[in-house]
C-alpha cells in the first residue's frame, strides 16, 4: 500500500488532534476530581493573616493615655469589627528617633515578619532640630530595609508648630521626598484635623487625648 506525503501529514494532523483532545480531557477529568473532593470534604479555605508592624515614637505607644485609648488599639478594633484578618504589632518608643528607628528595625523585621511596615518616626527629629538630609536620609533607609525584608512600607508624616519658621517647611518636605522617590504612600499629616484643636491634646500640647 503505497502512502503519499498528503496521506502522511493528514495523519499526524489527525493524531495531533486526538493526542490535543486527550489531553483536554484529562485536565477535565482531572478538574472535575479535585472538585468533587473538595466539595466532599467541606474544608473550610484558610485566609492567612495580614501582619501589620508600627515602627513609632511616642505618639504611637498610648503616651499619657489608657493603651486601649490608643490609634495603634482603635485601629485593630476597626480590623476586627470589619471581619478583617489583620495583626497589628506595635513596636514603637517614647523618645524615638529614625536613627533609632533604622538600628532596631532590622531586628522587629526578623522578629514579627510582617507584610507591612508603618514608619511614623521623625517628630522628636524635627523637635530636636535634627538637620533634615539626616532625617530624610534615615527614613530612606527604613524604606529600603522594609523592602530588603519582602514587606511594605507607609510613611506617616508630620509637621512642626509654625515657630519653627524655614525648618518646618523643610522637615515636612522631607516626607513627600522620600515618598515620591521611593515609590512609598504617605500619609502626609499624622494628627491632619485636630492640630488646631488645644482640647483634643494633653496638656503638653503635642500629644492628642483619648
Amino acid at each position: 500500500m503505497k502512502i503519499s506525503i498528503k496521506m502522511l501529514c493528514n495523519k499526524r494532523i489527525y493524531i495531533a488532534r486526538l493526542c490535543r483532545m486527550a489531553a483536554l480531557a484529562a485536565a477535565f477529568l482531572l478538574a472535575a476530581s479535585l472538585s468533587c473532593r473538595a466539595a466532599e470534604s467541606n474544608a473550610p479555605i484558610t485566609i492567612l493573616p495580614i501582619t501589620i508592624l508600627i515602627v513609632g515614637d511616642s505618639l504611637s505607644t498610648a503616651y499619657g493615655i489608657l493603651p486601649e485609648q490608643s490609634w495603634v488599639n482603635l485601629l485593630a478594633r476597626d480590623f476586627e469589627t470589619a471581619g478583617r484578618n489583620i495583626n497589628i504589632a506595635n513596636d514603637s518608643i517614647n523618645g524615638d528617633t529614625t536613627a533609632s528607628g533604622v538600628v532596631r528595625l532590622p531586628d522587629a523585621l526578623n522578629r514579627i515578619r510582617p507584610h507591612w511596615v508603618i514608619i511614623e518616626l521623625g517628630g522628636n527629629d524635627g523637635l530636636r532640630g535634627v538637620l533634615p538630609q539626616v532625617i530624610e536620609q534615615n527614613l530612606r533607609e527604613m524604606v529600603r530595609i522594609t523592602r530588603n525584608a519582602n514587606a511594605k512600607p507607609i510613611l506617616f508624616g508630620m509637621k512642626l508648630p509654625p515657630n519653627y519658621g524655614a525648618y518646618a517647611d523643610n522637615f515636612e518636605k522631607v516626607y513627600h521626598r522620600v515618598a515620591a522617590d521611593t515609590a512609598t504612600p504617605l500619609l502626609p499629616f499624622f494628627i491632619k484635623g485636630i492640630e488646631a484643636d488645644r482640647s483634643m491634646f494633653l496638656p503638653d500640647g503635642i500629644h492628642p487625648n483619648a
